[in-house]
């Protein structure tokens, strides 16, 4: 959520990548993006299922006995959101075709204006300063931040 749509995400260094469909991926809310390495994902089982994630969800003998989809379906419980489904596959476009990497210099340029910004007003920048150990987000403290 705070990586995928402004940063370049390699998915071969993760086993699940979780996503929501707002925030850099400009969508609404409703879904959230799940992808698996595909050595792994035949070992994960759902904790819930649905209609949706089980063959032939809709018959009577779905309650004696089911079967869950061999592939990604077997974690949809059920019916997503269209609405975000469109405007996610418009705004998924949108960043493919901006490019990622531009999204990331631009993004990261004004992130290093934000903390010398905030380094000059004598706050603790929290996130690095290293470029490459950083997204979008930038976080500081603050004595009176409930105020």
């Amino acid at each position: 959520t705070q990586s995928l749509g402004v940063v370049p995400v390699d998915l071969s260094k993760t086993d699940i990548l979780v996503s929501s469909s707002y925030k850099w991926l400009l969508s609404t809310h409703g879904l959230g993006v799940l992808a698996f390495n595909p050595g792994r994902f035949q070992a994960l089982t759902p904790k819930y299922i649905g209609w949706r994630s089980v063959v032939e969800g809709l018959e009577e003998e779905r309650f004696a006995s089911f079967a869950v989809h061999s592939d990604a379906r077997r974690f949809e419980l059920g019916y997503p959101s269209y609405p975000t489904v469109y405007v996610l596959e418009y705004t998924t476009r949108l960043l493919l075709e901006t490019g990622i990497g531009k999204i990331e210099s631009h993004v990261l340029k004004l992130g290093g204006m934000l903390i010398r910004q905030l380094e000059d007003l004598g706050l603790q920048v929290m996130t690095p300063a290293e470029p490459s150990r950083r997204a979008g987000n930038i976080s500081f403290a603050f004595q009176d931040a409930a105020g």
